[in-house]
């Protein structure tokens, strides 16, 4: 198989960052060798994603290729070794409307009582009290009375409006899970084919919960074309649900973001977003399942917690919109994963067996960690003549 070999296809790369990605790229240079080595082939590796800011530099760094980091314009390069990148995105996509959904203020919930806290304010015994909020507030007003130089009056107006600010960041909020469950529903009842993306799994659960109890109360015949999806799952629970939701037997889906990569569900009309997933790539991944025909809308919605993250970008939309994609990267000098590694790769074929070869391909560091390994006899010399399967190997 291996001498035959002739592509290698890394999909979705941008996953393949930090511990979990160095491990990866690791076995992808182990696989380099080994068939270089043994078995004369040279694959060609074709690495894809759609959310990532340094795709070269981390293709580079994924297969351990030197190709040049300077310039990826998507020109070709020189050599056995170059890395051509591709940036164009070629993929039919319809127009796509992104709505920022904060949940509604509680009726009552502006006073300074206890029902004004936020559901993150009343997991922290101690917060002010109407006396510091009164001296804050009185901080603020003469410090811009002190930067402006303004007339009294206007900075008590101005301060007024901040008051209001602050009773409005302050109020408690309607359940955003109550509300996706409510927006999820009214997708279904609309015949549009829906995810609604969670962070943990018993989100998941409850999301399904609620959706189902307002559709029996409102369409009872939808109520069973919803279904939660989840690692948890078995894999012919997943496949299945996964197969109902491309043939549209299922409608709308409950799902953490074991839904967002790597698995073709059909075009969607709608995605839903439980709070921010962590970061842009995740959330660009996760409301690119809808809008993938040319001549198709799309519709997305980010449902804010109370939390400050989702807070902020309620206020400040330009800064979720704005933001570049995140920059993926992984440590191969990492002296822990190396040394595995090299444990492997000393099983597989001796290392340093090709002068400059191995260290090409594992790094600088390799031929230290190898004589730290080799002083507490993880690696042993091979004497000359040996077989280089018979060569450095892990005791």
């Amino acid at each position: 198989f291996l001498s035959g070999l002739r592509f290698v296809v890394v999909d979705e790369a941008h996953a393949y960052g930090g511990v979990f990605g160095s491990n990866v790229a690791m076995i992808l240079r182990r696989l380099r060798r080994i068939c270089l080595d043994e078995y004369g082939s040279a694959p060609k590796f074709i690495i894809s994603s759609a959310t990532v800011a340094n795709p070269r530099e981390h293709a580079r760094d994924l297969i351990g290729l030197a190709g040049d980091v300077g310039d990826w314009s998507g020109t070709k390069g020189d050599g056995d070794d170059a890395i051509d990148v591709i940036i164009e995105d070629g993929a039919p996509r319809g127009a796509k409307t992104f709505l920022l959904w904060n949940p509604a203020l509680k009726p009552g919930g502006g006073g300074v009582g206890t029902e004004a806290m936020t559901n993150t304010a009343r997991k922290f015994e101690r917060r002010l009290t109407p006396i510091e909020r009164g001296k804050v507030a009185l901080a603020k007003r003469l410090k811009a009375l002190a930067d402006a130089q303004i007339e009294p009056a206007t900075a008590a107006t101005d301060a007024g409006s901040d008051d209001e600010e602050i009773i409005e960041r302050d109020a408690a909020r309607t359940s955003p899970v109550v509300d996706i469950a409510q927006l999820l529903a009214e997708c279904v009842q609309h015949n549009l084919r829906c995810i609604a993306f969670c962070k943990t799994r018993k989100l998941c659960e409850l999301v399904l919960v609620y959706t189902r109890e307002i559709l029996r109360a409102s369409a009872p015949e939808l109520a069973d074309k919803i279904a939660s999806y989840r690692a948890g799952y078995d894999a012919a629970e997943r496949r299945g649900i996964e197969n109902s939701l491309f043939a549209g037997n299922l409608l709308g889906v409950a799902s953490t973001n074991a839904l967002e990569l790597g698995i073709d569900v059909g075009s969607l009309d709608v995605t839903l977003h439980l709070g921010f997933p962590g970061s842009v790539a995740s959330l660009r991944q996760q409301s690119g399942r809808a809008g993938r025909r040319e001549d198709a809308r799309a519709l997305s919605i980010y449902v804010a917690f109370d939390g400050p993250l989702d807070q902020h970008f309620m206020r400040h939309p330009r800064a979720l919109f704005d933001a570049p994609l995140e920059r993926a990267y992984v440590d191969v000098d990492n002296p822990i994963v190396l040394e595995r590694h090299l444990a492997c790769a000393a099983y597989e074929r001796v290392l340093f067996g090709n002068p400059g070869a191995d260290e090409a391909t594992f790094g600088p560091r390799a031929r230290d960690v190898a004589a730290q390994m080799e002083r507490k006899g993880k690696l042993f010399r091979a004497p000359c003549g040996t077989p280089t399967r018979d060569g450095q190997r892990y005791m």
